[in-house]
């Protein structure tokens, strides 16, 4: 919408210009040698492309020209020594007798965007008024320029639709989406990246982006100025910072915006919150580190033991022989707990068991 308030600029400008024109024209009139036929400027108002007409201090029609006409479906004899509001609804009247009053109080160009409800269906038109004065100086009657901008304003509305259209996209993903201009500065946020950092819309709008980035972050992912050189979908890594201080881990999809001449803009980014994976991720390494770890403490025991076939010694890695239960206490975690089992009690202590048959 910024072009379209420099194109009104400009028109305003413009009929500005073709005022002071008419202005002098009427004055070198005046001057010896430089006689202009009055009839020339008569054809050159009702021939013009703009819409031109003069009213009196009472607000009645003194002079309309035939694009006037054309426009406002009203003929020119049904026009004259009318009052504006006898010739259009009072909406649209009132609105042109406030400007006129303005210029004959104030006695300067006054602007106006007016728009008239037709058989063709809404127009809009840019109006720039001014005074017309008496050789005393006094306002006597108001001049207008009327060019007609339906088209543009069309076109806005369109644009305007287009932008709303988008709007309620970017507003409706769960994805967080950011939109900054050259400099780092935030245009807009959705709700997904307000919501996902702790902030509102409104107070993340016109922050500087370095308040939500980590530090070491801001010079990667957003480079102001650098910017231009962004590669469109450049994927990062990016930690925010959340209002209460804490950080959100996300992947940071950005991509220039540039104008016609391909100049950077700004930036345009989505941001996708891996936090709870980022979490599971560590955790999963973590646990990676302790199997690691684990693993390397676990002593195994492999391939063939020589064992001695009676007292059950094993032979060892240094060439000595160690008891069997030392032998496995040694490379693995297991531990003994010694006892004696039925047939080796019988066998040792065989009086015990004899009493024990006899009795």
């Amino acid at each position: 919408m910024k072009d379209s308030g420099k194109t009104k600029k400009r028109l305003i400008e413009e009929l500005e210009e073709l005022r002071k024109e008419l202005v002098r024209l009427r004055a070198t009139r005046q001057q010896p040698g430089m006689a202009i036929d009055e009839e020339f400027i008569i054809n050159l108002m009702h021939f013009a492309p703009l819409s031109m007409y003069i009213t009196s201090s009472d607000n009645r029609y003194l002079v309309v020209n035939r694009e006037w006409e054309k426009r406002t479906g009203v003929a020119k004899e049904e026009a004259l020594g009318k009052k504006i509001d006898q010739l259009f609804p009072p909406p649209v009247a009132g609105r042109i007798i406030c400007v006129n009053n303005k210029v004959k109080n104030k006695g300067v160009p006054q602007s106006q965007e007016l728009s008239i409800d037709g058989d063709g269906g809404k127009k809009y038109y840019l109006t720039v008024k001014f005074p017309l004065r008496s050789d005393s100086g006094r306002v006597k009657a108001v001049g207008t320029i009327s060019l007609d901008i339906t088209d543009r304003k069309l076109e806005e509305k369109a644009l305007k639709e287009r932008e709303n259209a988008f709007r309620r996209l970017l507003e409706s993903l769960q994805e967080g989406i950011i939109i900054t201009d050259g400099r780092g500065v935030i245009l807009f946020v959705n709700a997904g990246m307000a919501e996902m950092i702790g902030y509102t819309i409104e107070e993340l709008t016109g922050k500087d982006l370095a308040v939500i980035i980590a530090r070491q972050e801001v010079d990667v992912c957003w480079p102001g100025s650098r910017c231009g050189s962004r590669e469109s979908g450049e994927r990062q890594y990016v930690e925010f910072i959340k209002k209460d201080g804490g950080l959100v881990h996300a992947i940071v999809n950005a991509s220039p915006v540039l104008d016609e001449e391909g100049a950077c803009r700004g930036l345009i980014a989505g941001v996708l919150d891996f936090t709870e994976r980022r979490k599971l991720e560590k955790e999963r390494e973590d646990l990676i580190t302790d199997l690691k770890m684990a693993l390397a403490e676990i002593k195994t025991l492999s391939g063939i033991l020589p064992i001695c076939m009676h007292c059950k010694k094993i032979h060892n890695d240094n060439g000595s022989w160690e008891r069997l239960e030392q032998y496995i206490c040694r490379r693995t975690d297991a531990e003994f707990s010694h006892g004696i089992c039925p047939e080796c009690a019988e066998s040792l202590y065989p009086e015990i068991f004899a009493r024990r048959k006899s009795g």
